[in-house]
């Protein structure tokens, strides 16, 4: 697991479409690195949803419409909370504090946010 620690500001800001993209890219550079060391069934999770940040001009998800493939198989990766993956009992069991940050949240009160991801590494 892994995580990015970002500014309040910016997650409440358009900016965070691209620290979202880099979580995106850091799951992605990870599993591929896993598969080439020989862990061919690595798989990557992200916190959050792919669709806005490479398919926003789509009306849909080609895979969850079951249509085709993934437009970004290289770089888009699931949501863990998608898989079922509690993240906050996750984040906690490593040891890390979060807090939620909604659009209600006071960047002043709560200066940083967290994105998180997982890989998952196997044979």
């Amino acid at each position: 697991m892994f995580k990015i620690d970002v500014p309040t500001e910016v997650l409440l800001s358009e900016e965070s479409l691209d620290v979202f993209r880099s979580l995106h890219k850091i799951a992605a550079s990870i599993e591929k690195a896993a598969v080439e060391k020989g862990y061919d069934r690595s798989k990557a999770f992200v916190g959050g949803s792919c669709k806005p940040l490479f398919c926003q001009d789509h009306p849909d998800c080609l895979v969850l419409s079951n249509n085709g493939k993934c437009r970004h198989p290289h770089i888009a990766r699931p949501s863990m909370s998608g898989f079922g993956i509690n993240v906050s009992h996750l984040v906690k069991a490593a040891g890390w504090e979060m807090d939620r940050i909604t659009r209600e949240t006071d960047p002043e009160a709560v200066k940083m946010g967290m994105l998180s991801g997982l890989v998952l590494i196997g044979r």
